[in-house]
């Protein structure tokens, strides 16, 4: 995972969104688990297959579906 980019990423939501707090932490925990699935792939490498993929395995642990998804709302994450 890179941690560099997370905490950018991290302090571009909280600077320039405002979000909370816990919000943070939220997209946090999301984002940990997105880069743990990815197994180190980096970011220019990740592909729409790639996310699909993960919001099919989130909805077969029963986290969330596809089509309503919990992780990355409205974040502008590929």
């Amino acid at each position: 995972m890179n941690i560099e980019l997370l905490k950018r990423f991290l302090n571009y939501l909280a600077v320039e969104k405002g979000l909370a707090r816990n919000s943070l932490d939220s997209y946090e925990r999301d984002l940990q688990k997105y880069f743990a699935f990815l197994r180190l792939k980096e970011p220019d490498a990740v592909a729409p297959q790639d996310v699909l993929a993960f919001l099919t395995h989130l909805s077969a642990e029963g986290l969330a579906t596809p089509l309503q998804p919990d992780v990355f709302p409205r974040s502008g994450i590929p």
